[in-house]
């Protein structure tokens, strides 16, 4: 039996708990952690992650680690870099391996838009 893939969400602070509170809503189901070291023991247990949703840049780390971890792993997650606003950086992000880049601009409806894709892509590839 396949275990239902987990959205692993990496947020420092409560800026985006709204989202968090989306994802929930929507019966995914939501690992939320603080930190990179956090997310690494997450990682390392292989549990089936579909999409990291994180800041480009956390105190311990960064989307990249993340996924470098994820990768050693043995898993594939989509990554979904979140910020206030975007500098531009974005296309570096995105030709790096950055799934998708989303801003409060883009809208609530979106995020979960791209989250939906971004699992239904992961399950299509499994």
């Amino acid at each position: 039996m396949i275990q239902q893939p987990a959205i692993l969400v990496v947020l420092q602070d409560e800026s985006f708990s709204g989202l968090v509170a989306d994802l929930k809503a929507s019966g995914n189901t939501v690992l939320r952690v603080s930190s990179c070291e956090e997310a690494r023991r997450i990682l390392a247990a292989e549990v089936p992650i579909c999409l990291i949703v994180t800041t480009p840049q956390l105190t311990d780390g960064s989307w990249r680690s993340l996924l470098t971890t994820a990768v050693s792993h043995g898993l594939n997650p989509q990554i979904m870099v979140v910020a206030e606003e975007m500098d531009g950086g974005w296309a570096d992000l995105l030709y790096t391996g950055v799934w998708h880049i989303w801003t409060p601009a883009v809208g609530r409806d979106n995020f979960m838009a791209a989250c939906n894709s971004a699992t239904e892509t992961w399950l299509s590839l499994r």
